[in-house]
């Protein structure tokens, strides 16, 4: 079953904007499983559970650098 998604596909699904995901991707929290020219290609699945994990520990008031050690355990 294929799972690769494009970043706007992707931003679509979670319903945020190409600057947040990029963001996201530049410090280190999303990881794409590849990228074509400019454009990156992410694990659906994986990349949605990251997303989740990040919008739920930003809320419980952790700060990026806390995040990203929080998902590299």
């Amino acid at each position: 079953m294929e799972t690769g998604i494009s970043t706007n596909d992707l931003c679509k699904e979670l319903g945020i904007n190409k600057s947040k995901l990029h963001y996201y991707v530049g410090k280190g929290l999303l990881k794409p499983i590849t990228s074509i020219g400019s454009a990156y290609v992410f694990d659906r699945h994986e990349a949605k559970k990251v997303f989740k994990a990040i919008i739920k520990l930003r809320d419980n008031g952790l700060q990026l650098s806390e995040i990203k050690k929080k998902l590299n355990e």
